[in-house]
């Protein structure tokens, strides 16, 4: 099990704080109990590790704090990811030079459209924005009221 990299917690996340006592999301509700008396005895029961132990003892916390694990089979991973390289090498697509396109450059960007044929770039513009009076009708069945 792996946790969402975008998964910001207040403090340290309960697993993490709670990895010297051998507590991982396999771990069973009584061996999270009991984690509390080995962290005891090792003198690592600091307030932080109190309050992620307190967020993995109790089953509804825990299981907030399990949704943001994802479950992972890491050889299984691997091995679709060499597949899929390897198929890759084999039948390489058509490649641009990746550093004309940091350039970004006008005439590099029309040059792509040559290369491939079906590509234009012409330059956008905005005349103007618009600006709605009264709200579209759809809204109307909302009751949203508008300050104006």
């Amino acid at each position: 099990m792996i946790r969402d990299p975008l998964t910001r917690w207040h403090g340290v996340f309960p697993y993490d704080a709670l990895a010297s006592a051998g507590i991982t999301p396999m771990s069973t509700q009584t061996e999270v109990l009991d984690a509390s008396y080995d962290l005891m005895a090792k003198g690592l029961m600091t307030p932080e590790v109190r309050r992620a132990w307190d967020e993995l003892r109790l089953l509804p916390k825990r299981l907030l704090v399990d949704l943001f694990l994802y479950p992972l089979d890491l050889p299984a991973e691997l091995q679709a990811a060499l597949a899929d390289l390897e198929a890759e090498l084999r039948d390489p697509p058509e490649r641009l030079d990746v550093t004309e396109l940091l350039t970004l450059d006008r005439s590099v960007l029309d040059g792509i459209g040559t290369l491939r044929g079906d590509l234009a770039f012409e330059p956008v513009t905005i005349d103007r924005l618009e600006v709605f009076d009264t709200p579209p009708a759809m809204l109307d069945e909302f009751d949203i009221e508008f300050d104006r």
